[in-house]
């Protein structure tokens, strides 16, 4: 399981999530793993509550870190955690109610969070998008279509102007936007991950929300021939560029998966870094970057594995995988807790930093 190597990929926090007996699931704390240790350390306990959220009604959200913060989102609010300081800061509750579920239960959730540092005043804001209403209309051919209307707002939790307090922004997300997706933070930018099948047509790229003046605009992703499936793709910012895995398969089975990269939000330059072949999907949006070094991209693979892919060398690609359900997880008071005999749900696993950013 050992992955050590010349460069190593920096640590990472892995977030074991724990299904009870009721089906809801809840965070079992959050640890610190770094490539080639057999074991991962707790930086810092969970409340019972955190990330609590019930599969077969609400949407699961991802985690987000920014500078050593880590937004923790719930199916009712979110938390920003500082594991350095062991500061928890509460978010308050929005005003917008969230609209009623849909009878199919098609689509589960009704807002998406992010999390992210202004570039110009340096402040750290959490933004928050929601679907004021959405509706759901059978058609007679089959299928669906959906109507909606959309909103967002935004808080600054440290830094200068740090009020603890939920504006709404001067105009609307110009697209819906799939909720649980937390969004990617890149360049003082926010994106988030468009909902093509409420939108009904092929999405014009990523919903870009800008930190400084707090307006929505839209990137553009990769120039491929082959339309991009938003849905099934992943971003994740590493070291300094924006990746993008996009599947040539929605599905679980065999297909191929692109690489690409991005210096510049503004211009939208794609560059094609890496192309995997004969991959095996293990359901929807399976390959995740996570973060990188120079010799080797670190990626989620399916809900238990990492994937270290080489990108040096004559031939580049299939590296080391560990298993997340068999890492040791190592507490405070140095007992190890297996949560592999657990019901274990999913891990999520973000980048982690160390900083004293005070919220």
């Amino acid at each position: 399981m050992s992955m050590a190597t010349a460069d190593p990929c920096p640590c990472v926090v892995i977030a074991p999530q724990i299904k009870a007996a009721d089906g809801t699931v809840t965070t079992a704390g959050f640890y610190r793993w770094e490539e080639g240790q057999e074991a991962a350390t707790l930086v810092m306990d969970a409340m019972p509550d955190y990330q609590s959220f019930h599969p077969y009604t609400e949407a699961a959200h991802d985690l987000a870190h920014c500078d050593g913060l880590l937004l923790v989102p719930t199916a009712a609010a979110a938390r920003v955690l500082n594991p350095a300081t062991t500061r928890v800061l509460e978010l308050p509750s929005s005003v917008a109610p969230p609209p009623p579920p849909l009878p199919s239960g098609r689509i589960l959730g009704h807002h998406a969070f992010g999390l992210g540092r202004d570039s110009r005043s340096g402040a750290y804001k959490v933004a928050r998008f929601f679907y004021r209403s959405l509706d759901e209309v059978e058609l007679f051919a089959g299928g669906c279509t959906y109507t909606y209307a959309l909103g967002a707002e935004v808080l600054t939790v440290a830094g200068v102007g740090a009020d603890h307090r939920w504006r709404e922004t001067a105009a609307p997300p110009p697209c819906p936007v799939i909720p649980g997706r937390t969004a990617t933070f890149f360049e003082g930018s926010l994106l988030f991950t468009p909902h093509e099948r409420v939108l009904g047509k092929e999405a014009p790229g990523f919903i870009r929300f800008r930190l400084d003046d707090e307006v929505f605009d839209v990137t553009p992703g990769p120039p491929r021939d082959k339309r991009i499936d938003y849905g099934s793709s992943s971003l994740a910012e590493l070291r300094g560029e924006l990746w993008m895995c996009v599947n040539n398969s929605t599905s679980p089975g065999i297909g191929s998966v692109e690489m690409w990269a991005c210096g510049d939000l503004a211009g939208a330059r794609w560059e094609l870094r890496h192309a995997v072949k004969d991959f095996v999907f293990h359901g929807h949006r399976s390959l995740r970057p996570v973060t990188a070094s120079a010799g080797a991209i670190l990626l989620r693979y399916g809900p238990w594995h990492l994937w270290c892919y080489r990108r040096q060398g004559r031939q580049p690609g299939y590296g080391d995988v560990v298993n997340m359900r068999f890492l040791k997880y190592q507490r405070h008071d140095h007992n190890v807790v297996e949560y592999q005999k657990e019901t274990i749900y999913t891990l999520h696993v973000i980048p982690y930093i160390p900083s004293l950013v005070p919220i």
